[in-house]
């Protein structure tokens, strides 16, 4: 029966080549390991008794939302259409790009809300919000997730309580300018049969700030795409961009650690035990 709920699609960018690149049985083995992470992570985190928690009601065999993958698309579905389990997506969605970039993937993403039909025993997902999730992930051009207005719309409050706190502290959520890509194609190239092309702008959009309450040993450069292929340095290039506004505004971490819930600790990525400082000024 169709629903009405928020979903989250997820791409790996680079697989591509990383298929042509690598030996499938170790590309298969390091991404296993890396949906095996994820989807540990998918389930309410023990609280000491006192610590702040979003959900202080969940039960440890409870999960966060639905999740399925196919090849390197990642999906994950609301459990249902109340801000609760909207709430839940998002904040599994952040850890999911953190947990991502911590095993060289990178991801990218959307947020959409509408009509869905899950079956998850006949592994059948079909719905306008999937489709607008994987629409406007396929024209961001940068390593992050973007919220779609249908789902700005719909947990408005939840969005701007997030996005634009009033007491000042900043998290997962923040207002960034996106660049867009459009692929589009003139009247006199459609009739010559020419190659269509592509378009950019920059737009305002909700994105997870994935880069909040994150330590990584050797700095954040260090998790983006390195490469020659320019299509992939100009992805790198808006991903650095992204990460010195948020460097510029202060929406890094927490100006509290004590107080924050225990479902947005600091997420460290190292080759040792943290803590240990972030590696780079961004």
């Amino acid at each position: 029966m169709a629903s009405q709920r928020a979903v989250t699609f997820i791409d790996v960018l680079g697989f591509r080549e990383k298929l042509s690149t690598l030996p499938l049985d170790t590309l298969a083995a390091n991404y296993e390991s890396a949906i095996a992470m994820i989807r540990g992570l998918n389930r309410p985190l023990v609280s000491s008794s006192g610590m702040p928690s979003l959900f202080p009601t969940a039960k440890p065999e409870d999960r966060w939302c639905i999740q399925h993958v196919f090849s390197d698309s990642i999906m994950l579905f609301a459990l249902d259409e109340s801000d609760e389990s909207f709430l839940k997506l998002v904040v599994y969605s952040w850890r999911v790009v953190q947990a991502l970039l911590a095993t060289g993937m990178h991801p990218r993403g959307a947020i959409a809300f509408g009509e869905m039909h899950v079956n998850e025993t006949a592994n059948i997902f079909l719905g306008k919000a999937l489709a607008e999730a994987y629409e406007l992930e396929q024209i961001q051009d940068w390593v992050g997730v973007a919220l779609a207005p249908s789902a700005c719309a719909r947990y408005a409050e939840i969005v701007d309580e997030v996005a634009s706190p009033k007491n000042g502290q900043p998290s997962f959520l923040v207002r960034q300018m996106v660049l867009l890509k459009r692929t589009e194609q003139s009247f006199l190239g459609r009739i010559l049969k020419l190659f269509p092309f592509t378009r950019y702008k920059k737009q305002s959009l909700v994105v997870i700030n994935w880069r909040w309450n994150l330590v990584a040993k050797y700095g954040s450069r260090s998790l983006l795409p390195q490469s020659s292929v320019p299509s992939v340095r100009q992805k790198t290039a808006n991903t650095v961009e992204y990460l010195e506004r948020i460097v510029a505004s202060g929406a890094l971490y927490p100006i509290q650690q004590e107080q924050v819930p225990v479902e947005l600790r600091t997420f460290y990525i190292g080759d040792t035990e943290p803590p240990f400082p972030h590696g780079d000024a961004l």
